[in-house]
């Protein structure tokens, strides 16, 4: 109902084209009128985005009238590693060859500078070095009870690599989602789960379990989705 809208976002977000606003609200699709250009939004790092620092900062500069709610900023870090994220939310940690991609949603404010910084989630000792965890750990989940997603952080104790399983299942006991099935390095690790199954559908409001095993050792947390 109106008049047609022309859209071409591969390009607009790749060239200094004109791009138009569309928001979904309240069941209606509502077009801006103004035209802008990519330009006015602008993204940096503090270390090139390769993948080679563990820690960096992502600087993003909205010359636009408009706050931009679902932002998201990707960072690439050297894996296997558990990182910290500063001013976002984690939606999902993806395994990419030998590092890790941290996708980081957060909100860009109106014409205003936002950072989101990336670093090294360490245990240390009064000396500042490193330690390795004494126990078989599978922390609370947080937040919980989530809507979006949720972080879900475990240790594993000892040294070198252990063959680690981190699944979700409903309260009816079926399995409905792997989370991590694979040799991981003694430390403390952290998982995102976005609350969809295997095949990426969104799961309904509930109560799940999650499930740690490594060796003969398990461990079971219960959350709570709210959608």
């Amino acid at each position: 109902d109106g008049p047609t809208l022309s859209l071409n976002t591969d390009d607009a977000m790749s060239s200094s084209g004109g791009f138009r606003l569309l928001r979904f609200e309240d069941g209606e699709l509502i077009a801006y009128p103004n035209l802008w250009i990519a330009d006015d939004i602008t993204l940096s790092f503090a270390f090139p985005n390769d993948g080679a620092s563990s820690s960096n900062t992502a600087t993003i500069i909205n010359s636009h009238d408009e706050t931009f709610e679902q932002a998201v900023v990707r960072f690439l870090v050297p894996s296997p590693g558990t990182y910290q994220v500063d001013g976002g939310e984690v939606l999902q940690i993806l395994q990419a060859g030998d590092h890790l991609l941290y996708e980081v949603g957060f909100e860009a404010a109106a014409n205003a500078q936002t950072e989101v910084t990336i670093s090294p989630e360490l245990g240390a000792d009064d000396r500042g070095t490193q330690t390795r965890p004494g126990r078989f750990m599978l922390y609370p989940n947080s937040p919980n009870p989530f809507n979006r997603g949720t972080n879900i952080s475990f240790a594993i104790p000892g040294d070198g690599y252990h063959h680690v399983s981190l699944r979700i299942y409903n309260i009816r006991g079926q399995k409905v989602v792997t989370l991590v099935d694979r040799n991981l390095k003694a430390g403390r690790h952290t998982a995102h789960w976005n609350g969809c199954d295997i095949a990426g559908r969104p799961l309904a409001s509930g109560v799940y379990f999650c499930r740690l095993q490594a060796g003969q050792r398990t461990k079971t947390i219960k959350m709570m989705m709210v959608r």
